[in-house]
């Protein structure tokens, strides 16, 4: 069953705006380019991955307003002991770093050791895969999915605590969407009445894939 803070979150919103959200799995580049207009635009009525708000995403989407502000973080093994912050891995040639392509994740991984230094992976479930297995020295992604991803693997992994970036998060929709106005004032009604915080909290806090939440 999929799970997840996207899920929750649209299921909410759907509930308030009298709709019924399908979820279609698909890669983070191809929903990109379709929520931008290359191909068949219809296939999507909104794009929610985790999607940091930039300027040059905005020329060809539109976003909804901001939900949660995250930070990037190095994830790394458990046992690690090379380095301790982002300088110290940038500084050591031999280090290697995993992260997804087309994300602002890959690109301050770029800013940080360049791209001959980086293996990237469809998916961020397979660079921790990698990190675990010792193929990689460290992965960047998003503090909260990196917390996910310690909870599950807490003897394995761990966060360094170095944030490399802070950045505002938020759902798109295809350019003049009628939908951006009804969710962002639906996001508004849940910021007020504190179910949006219950949400980011549970994800947060607890063994999520064994506690289904109650909103």
């Amino acid at each position: 069953d999929a799970i997840g803070y996207d899920y929750d979150i649209f299921e909410e919103i759907c509930a308030r705006l009298n709709c019924v959200p399908v979820f279609i799995e698909t890669s983070w580049d191809a929903m990109v380019a379709i929520m931008g207009g290359q191909g068949d635009f219809d296939t999507f009525d909104v794009g929610a991955d985790g999607i940091t708000i930039t300027e040059d995403r905005a020329q060809s989407v539109d976003f909804s307003d901001p939900y949660i502000r995250l930070q990037q973080v190095l994830l790394a093994r458990a046992d690690e002991d090379r380095f301790a912050n982002a300088e110290e891995f940038a500084a050591d040639a031999d280090l290697l770093v995993g992260s997804q392509p087309g994300t602002t994740n890959y690109d301050t991984a770029a800013e940080l050791v360049g791209e001959d230094r980086i293996r990237a992976f469809d998916q961020f479930g397979l660079a921790v895969q990698a990190l675990i297995n010792g193929d990689i020295d460290s992965v960047i992604m998003d503090n909260v999915a990196g917390l996910g991803y310690v909870g599950a693997n807490p003897d394995a992994i761990k966060l360094i605590d170095d944030p490399l970036t802070s950045e505002e998060l938020g759902f798109i929709f295809s350019k003049g969407s009628e939908l951006v106005g009804a969710v962002n004032a639906t996001l508004a009604e849940m910021d007020a009445d504190g179910t949006q915080q219950h949400i980011v909290d549970y994800w947060h806090s607890i063994d999520h894939a064994a506690h289904p939440t109650d909103i």
